[in-house]
């Protein structure tokens, strides 16, 4: 993977090697994978790659308005979007889009699925990977998020470069705050976390919500 220094923009190559700040997905909190899945794709372990409600839904849309609107896509979708595709929106794209969903799904199974999509995503602005996210938001591994500072994470992932307004303020926004409270709740009710779990998590702060940069301090 390379990152464009002027767009920030990613573009991925084949390659034998992991980057050195690759995380196994045996390495990362389970409680960022639960708070990804509850957030991105609830579905992830019941369906072959695709969710054809939705798709069904964008079919309908694009025969109706002869535009391709963007929608909802699974996990396996969004990776494959990001190593074979590209953002281009046509329904040649999406077809593309489907096709290698469906072959990752046969070829990686789930957990090489999970891991490379943890690997490669966006998380703020010229920030990929969860191992760079994690140290750059809570300044420790990923195998170490606690349950809100995993809801954080996954509330960043619609647009990352957006909603971390909230760590630059050094205060959660409304919005932010309500996400991250769903997604807590959804952690409960999908079984990733205990019942006190969520209410600890829930009654707790983020550690950049009372931080204030050395050069700001008296």
């Amino acid at each position: 993977m390379a990152v464009d220094k002027e767009t920030g923009k990613a573009s991925y190559h084949g390659s034998h090697n992991r980057p050195k700040n690759w995380s196994n997905l045996s390495s990362i909190s389970k409680f960022l994978v639960g708070a990804i899945i509850v957030s991105e794709d609830w579905a992830f372990y019941q369906h072959s790659g695709i969710d054809t409600v939705q798709l069904g839904k964008v079919i309908m849309r694009f025969l109706s308005t002869g535009k391709l609107k963007r929608g909802a896509s699974t996990i396996t979708q969004q990776l494959a979007k990001n190593l074979f595709v590209g953002s281009e929106r046509s329904l040649y794209r999406k077809v593309k889009e489907l096709v290698a969903s469906l072959y990752l799904e046969r070829v990686w199974g789930k957990k090489r699925i999970l891991e490379y999509y943890l690997n490669i995503i966006e998380y703020g602005a010229s920030l990929y990977g969860i191992q760079p996210a994690s140290i750059y938001y809570f300044q420790k591994d990923p195998r170490d998020l606690t349950i809100k500072e995993s809801a954080f994470i996954a509330m960043l992932l619609p647009s990352p470069k957006k909603y971390s307004y909230s760590y630059r303020q050094k205060e959660l926004s409304p919005f932010a705050n309500e996400r991250i409270t769903a997604i807590i709740k959804n952690m409960k009710m999908a079984g990733y976390i205990t019942e006190e779990q969520m209410h600890r998590s829930l009654n707790s702060k983020l550690f950049f919500e009372s931080w204030t940069a050395p050069e700001e301090r008296d």
